[in-house]
């Protein structure tokens, strides 16, 4: 059943962004524990000069940044 779950999640979450026209930025791990729960979605890319994650001394969840192009 949890496979289950995990697959109607991810089918949800598909269709509350990506089909809704968001890009995911954040594509690489966020925790030391090798797990993505941090993210950023955006609706326009265009604008993004980069994003990702740093290192982090104090915390085991990595800081997430966004750059965005200068209009």
């Amino acid at each position: 059943m949890q496979a289950n779950t995990c697959t109607e999640q991810k089918a949800l979450t598909k269709y509350r962004v990506t089909d809704k026209g968001y890009t995911q930025l954040i594509n690489q791990y966020t925790t030391d524990y090798y797990t993505q729960i941090d993210n950023v979605y955006t609706n326009v890319p265009q604008f993004v000069q980069s994003a990702g994650t740093l290192k982090s001394y104090y915390s085991d969840h990595k800081p997430i940044y966004i750059s965005l192009k200068a209009l």
